[in-house]
């Protein structure tokens, strides 16, 4: 079961946990800037850095097929809201 984070605070809510993101996606680079993060190339790498528990979130872009269908391989998919 995935773990659920409070996103109350809006982007802020990133702030104590640690996040990887892909090189590239300009609004997710802005909001944050200045936060514990890893920018990286593909969201093959952003999974695979979640998945090994390099980071706590990876923020990914929405209806991403690559995230998608790892998340039906592994069984995520099925406990994530609104899907």
């Amino acid at each position: 079961m995935p773990t659920r984070f409070d996103t109350s605070a809006g982007w802020d809510s990133l702030r104590q946990h640690t996040a990887c993101l892909r090189r590239g996606i300009k609004i997710f680079e802005m909001r944050t800037e200045g936060m514990q993060r890893q920018v990286l190339e593909d969201d093959k790498s952003l999974l695979r850095m979640l998945r090994s528990g390099g980071y706590d979130v990876a923020l990914m872009e929405p209806n991403n097929a690559e995230a998608l269908r790892q998340m039906r391989l592994d069984g995520t998919l099925p406990h994530m809201p609104n899907n």
